[in-house]
């Protein structure tokens, strides 16, 4: 497997992922999420392509023994300035996914290390994470891999 930072040359294969994950979100919370249509995918292509561009955060892909994008991580660093908390700065996960063939496989596994490691070597001491709070087998898999839940985001309808 190799993990590395994603590239324009990446963008194709990257941007069937990229639906492919909000697919999922959609269909684990379609009160919330949206399913792209035409134009919201050339929105979502335009999201990574500056992704791919920026040093603000970064984007990183695993492909797998044969050359296929298999999973992916967008990643940034955050501080927080709220005085009744210890934590203020710490690398985020902004998104994790794995194309469905490959879960399973350590590929989560390997993208959440990396950027653990990244985040260590910059004198980082802490992740935070944000799950969909019906996606309950990412959170068997955070928690797995050592992550607490520290808040509930909560929505009501009227």
């Amino acid at each position: 497997m190799e993990i590395r930072k994603a590239n324009l040359t990446d963008l194709d294969e990257l941007m069937v992922l990229y639906k492919g994950q909000g697919d999922y979100h959609v269909d684990l919370d379609p009160d919330y999420f949206i399913k792209s249509d035409a134009e919201g995918l050339a929105a979502d292509r335009k999201v990574v392509e500056k992704l791919i561009a920026t040093e603000e955060k970064g984007l990183w892909i695993a492909k797998n023994d044969d050359g296929k994008l298999v999973g992916f991580v967008i990643f940034s660093e955050k501080t927080e300035d709220n005085p009744e908390t210890k934590i203020r700065r710490f690398g985020e996960v902004e998104e994790l996914f794995v194309s469905p063939e490959a879960r399973g496989l350590g590929i989560g596994k390997a993208l959440l290390a990396e950027v653990e490691k990244y985040f260590k070597g910059l004198g980082y001491e802490y992740m935070r994470l944000k799950s969909s709070a019906f996606n309950t087998s990412a959170h068997s898999f955070y928690r797995s891999q050592g992550y607490v839940a520290r808040h509930v985001l909560m929505f009501k309808k009227f």
